[in-house]
Parts: C-alpha cells; sequence; structure tokens
C-alpha cells in the first residue's frame, strides 16, 4: 500500500504545481492588460482577458495580410496595443501560420474557446469601437478586414 502512496502524492504534486504554472501565466496576461480599457470592455461580453487579446492579435493579423500597407497604418492607429495584441496572439499559438481570412479568424475564436456567439459580439463591439474611434472611415476599414 505505502508503494502505491508515494507515487500517487508524486503525481498529484506534480499535477497541482502544473496548474499553479498555468494560474501564473494566465495572471500575467491579465496584468499585462489590466489597463487596457478595450480588453476590458471585452470582459462585458464574457471574455478572459487571454481570449480578448488572442482574438484582438488574431484580427491584427487578418489586417496585415488583407490591407495594404497604408491602410494597415491606419488600421493599426484607431487599435493602440496593435502590436502588444498581435505578440499576445503568437504567445498563444495562434499565429503559428497567418490568418489570411475570416475561417482562419473563426479558427482562432474556436481555439481559445470562445463561443460562436460571444465571437459575433466581438466583432459587433469592434465595429463599434473603430466608428468611435474614426467615423465611419474607420468602420469601413474594419469592415474591408472582416467582409469575405
Amino acid at each position: 500500500m505505502r508503494r502505491l502512496i508515494a507515487p500517487l502524492l508524486l503525481v498529484i504534486a506534480v499535477a497541482v504545481s502544473g496548474c499553479a504554472s498555468t494560474g501564473s501565466t494566465m495572471d500575467a496576461a491579465k496584468s499585462a492588460f489590466a489597463s487596457d480599457s478595450l480588453v476590458s470592455s471585452l470582459g462585458n461580453l464574457g471574455m478572459s482577458p487571454s481570449q480578448a487579446t488572442g482574438s484582438l492579435g488574431s484580427l491584427v493579423s487578418l489586417a496585415s495580410n488583407r490591407l495594404s500597407p497604408a491602410d494597415f497604418a491606419k488600421f493599426s492607429g484607431y487599435l493602440p496595443n496593435a502590436d502588444k495584441y498581435l505578440k499576445a496572439a503568437e504567445g498563444a499559438g495562434l499565429l503559428k501560420s497567418p490568418v489570411k481570412d475570416v475561417a482562419g479568424l473563426n479558427n482562432n475564436f474556436a481555439a481559445l474557446g470562445v463561443e460562436p456567439n460571444v465571437a459575433r459580439g466581438f466583432l459587433g463591439e469592434m465595429s463599434k469601437y473603430f466608428t468611435a474611434k474614426g467615423g465611419d472611415s474607420a468602420r469601413s476599414l474594419f469592415t474591408s478586414v472582416i467582409s469575405k
């Protein structure tokens, strides 16, 4: 019996330490964007900070592949921290290949555990965000990124 208990305790200890390190990684991501009002507002949709930053980074990747360099510069200008969102998505393993179309964006939503209704809400909120930042021209730019 003692021979079985020692390995079992070792397995439990390893599992607990693994959970603790995952939690600290998530806490680091959470604190990195804690003062980010956009990430915070996406929390109202039920998105965690890591889901929000991964989704935003995936959107930036899609924009970089769909827009001309000049339009991408405008897009990034409307979205402060675009480079940080892109790095967060890369760090989460979402950009092993660039996001080139809406299907790729949807795949990343799924990989992040974002439910389809929340993903639709994300796109709606981003449309409002771009409109608030730059009016109809910014909204049109955003729409060109997510159109099929």
